[in-house]
């Protein structure tokens, strides 16, 4: 049962045998230990429906997973679905969708009329997105704490949709960088001129302190 006193839950939507997601497990056995926040496996939960309405103190729900390409859903790749009929939150939660194309205008329509709330109040990525930056942005909430979670967010989904068009490469570099996703991002950053430049290094300096939540995702 998840606490009344539960202000950020964390919904995760991946297998555990899915290995590119190991750091963000691991980052997030350590934040829904702390004080109001919780985590829930979609998969084990063994609900239809997740009703969230009466939990009064829940501010912050972040959804993470593969992202379904058109429609409202986050999938484990194995055949759980987390579809916006399958959750039922407060009004006034913000709802972050940490996976590829939930972003899309016509798919967060779609979540915020079946949840019934403002598509305000609910984001995501419009593009596809990197595992290696979903792990950064919980990194940020680590070392930042959860309230850095709306500025984190935006950061992670301006950071996807910059680099999208160079995913492909990106990913053949980290042959070169023996696998390790932080150099292969730094790549891009220290060698393309865009306006966000300093941020988008000052959000993946972040890992420097938590170089152990960085593997697997080669």
């Amino acid at each position: 049962m998840i606490p009344d006193t539960t202000k950020t839950l964390f919904i995760t939507c991946y297998s555990e045998k899915d290995k590119q997601f190991n750091g963000i497990s691991h980052i997030l056995n350590i934040l829904s230990s702390k004080k109001e926040s919780y985590r829930i496996r979609w998969q084990d939960s063994r609900q239809e429906v997740l009703n969230l309405a009466s939990l009064n103190s829940l501010e912050n729900i972040i959804i993470s997973g593969h992202g379904a390409a058109e429609r409202p859903a986050v999938t484990d790749n194995r055949g759980y679905y987390l579809t916006a009929g399958n959750i039922i939150v407060p009004t006034r939660a913000e709802v972050y969708l940490l996976c590829c194309f939930q972003g899309r205008d016509k798919i967060l329509k779609q979540w915020a009329d079946t949840l019934h709330i403002p598509q305000s109040r609910i984001t995501g990525c419009a593009s596809e997105t990197e595992t290696a930056l979903s792990t950064l942005f919980f990194m940020h909430l680590l070392k930042y704490g959860i309230d850095s979670i709306h500025y984190a967010f935006n950061i992670w989904c301006r950071m996807n949709e910059y680099l999208e068009p160079h995913f492909k490469s990106l990913r053949s570099l980290y042959k070169s960088t023996e696998g390790d996703p932080l150099k292969t991002i730094k790549i891009f950053t220290d060698n393309f001129k865009f306006s966000r430049r300093e941020e988008f290094k000052k959000f993946i300096d972040t890992a420097r302190e938590y170089p152990e939540f960085l593997e697997d995702l080669a």
